[in-house]
Order: C-alpha cells, then structure tokens, then sequence
C-alpha cells in the first residue's frame, strides 16, 4: 500500500473511529481493553494522533516530549470532537508531508513517511474495533490488502522487537495461514523474542482464518481458530505499545 492509500484508508478509519465513540458513549466499557472506558479509549487516540503529527510536521528527529506536544485534553463530553480535530490534523500533515522527510520512527519502512501513514492506519483501525465493540456494533468490514498489511505490521514490526512480552518456556513454533490468500508467516517462539519469517514453513499449530478474521483476531479484537494454548498464551502477551 502507497502512503496515498494509506492516508486515505487513515481519514476513513478515524472517522468511523469517532462516531463509534460517539454512539456509544464515553461511560462504556472496551471490552477488548480490559479496565478501560471509551472516554479512556478516545483519550488514548487523541493523544497518539497529536504525537504522531508532531513528529511528522516538525520532522522531529526523535521521540518528542508528549507533555509539551499534547496540550490540555478537554472533558468526557467534549473527547469526540477532539479526536476528530487532532485526527484531520494528522491527516492533512501526512498529505501535505514530502515524500523525502526524515524524522524518527521505531520500526523498519520504505521511508519515515511511509512509517506513519501505516503505523496511524492500523493504530486507528484497531481503536476503531475498539469503539465498535464498545458500542455493541458489527465490526466495519476492510480492505483485503488493509487487512493483510496489518496482520504484516504485527507480526513483522512488533512481534520481533526485543521488548516483545510473547515468549514460550519451550520452543515453538506457528504459522499464519489465511484461507484468502497466498501470504504466510512464520513465527517462532522461545524465551527470546520471536521471530518472524514471510513464509510457509513446518510448525506446531497454525492459525487459520480469512484475513478479514485475522486481523482483528491477531490484534486481540475477534476469534482466531488454532491451538487453545497457543492462542491463550497470545492473548495474555500480544499487547502493543506507542513506539
């Protein structure tokens, strides 16, 4: 996906993102967040957005202050139009960017640019699951390439990063097999970080699904069929952090 798409498919998310919240309200619960509200949950988005366009616009080249970047956060009742300024604020610095910037990122990508136009994407696309589930809604249907592009980013970017919590006391080993598609990964588990191969190899238990399923299933926001231990294990340690 081109950082064009990727911005594109980022002013939709967020928008749907934002009336979710608003329909269900900021006293609900996240079920896929445990111990969060959806004021929580829209705080959260606020602030990430407001960060990422930080680093973007003012090509910062590394991790800015967010108390000096993120500013005051208004009350539960005035969160939703927030998000959704911060959101189109975001939105606007990455088109207008140039494709030639360079500032800090945290995971491997074509270029800074292309960094945070996905790392955004799938940031607002889960939280938007999160607002949704939140609200008792269906989640809202994506792109197949959406879909596979951020089962790539989990698996791929922060599944291998040392600070990883996804560790086995034996090794092990699954694959990611989509029923819809030619894509594999690989993803080998031990006491170390994993570590992730795009490719179908031998393993001890596969998850399978569409990748409509396993997006949001990966992420923790829906089922994923596969070996119980296994997806215990993955449910208990796949959490992801800002950077």
């Amino acid at each position: 996906m081109d950082v064009d798409r990727l911005t594109d498919e980022l002013a939709m998310q967020g928008t749907l993102l934002v009336e979710a919240g608003r329909r269900a309200g900021t006293p609900a619960a996240v079920p896929s967040c445990p111990d969060w509200s959806v004021a929580d949950l829209l705080r959260h988005v606020g602030e990430v957005h407001r960060w990422a366009e930080a680093v973007v616009a003012t090509a910062a080249p590394e991790d800015p202050d967010s108390v000096t970047v993120l500013g005051p956060v208004p009350a539960d009742d005035g969160l939703a139009d927030w998000v959704a300024m911060g959101h189109q604020a975001l939105v606007e610095t990455l088109r207008a960017a140039s494709p030639d910037l360079h500032c800090w990122q945290f995971l491997r990508a074509p270029s800074p640019l292309a960094f945070w136009a996905r790392r955004q994407l799938h940031e607002t696309s889960v939280h938007r699951m999160d607002a949704e589930l939140a609200a008792g809604m269906a989640l809202s249907p994506v792109s197949h390439d959406l879909a596979e592009d951020g089962i790539d980013e989990l698996l791929t970017g922060f599944l291998p990063r040392p600070s990883s919590r996804l560790r086995s006391e034996r090794p092990r080993s699954v694959l990611v097999a989509p029923t819809d598609s030619d894509r594999r990964w690989w993803v080998g588990l031990s006491q170390d970080h994993p570590v992730t191969v795009r490719e179908e190899r031998p393993a001890d238990a596969v998850l399978r699904g569409s990748v409509a399923e396993l997006y949001p299933g990966l992420w923790n926001r829906g089922p994923v069929e596969g070996d119980d231990e296994l997806l215990a294990l993955w449910r208990s340690k796949v959490t992801v952090r800002w950077s």
